[in-house]
């Protein structure tokens, strides 16, 4: 995704600031396949950002992990890696209350 694909929706309280791609995808289960990159305020290790993607399940408002990537430069940009799968949790999970993952949904709920 290109810089122009992402919508800023919130800023953290450590600054950190969260997009959510544009293209999100819609199945027949009510649930919604969405990516959001993270741009940190303070380097993670080397990492100047992350993009991860995720199923949201609008019914029950829970989240399940698919992919994380973390990249060297802000934006999604410069060298990057993913975490291996067996470092993942897969699991759903109801995000907890004034999270980031509960922002984001509600965000995607709202306005796809």
């Amino acid at each position: 995704m290109t810089a122009e694909s992402w919508t800023h929706v919130y800023t953290t309280s450590t600054g950190d600031e969260i997009f959510v791609g544009d293209e999100v995808l819609k199945n027949d289960e009510n649930e919604i396949y969405f990516w959001v990159l993270t741009n940190y305020n303070e380097p993670l290790g080397e990492n100047l950002s992350n993009i991860s993607h995720y199923l949201g399940d609008c019914e029950s408002f829970r989240i399940k992990s698919i992919e994380y990537t973390f990249f060297r430069g802000s934006m999604g940009e410069g060298d990057s890696y993913k975490t291996p799968e067996e470092f993942m949790n897969t699991d759903w999970v109801n995000p907890p209350k004034n999270s980031v993952f509960e922002k984001v949904l509600k965000w995607i709920i709202t306005n796809q």
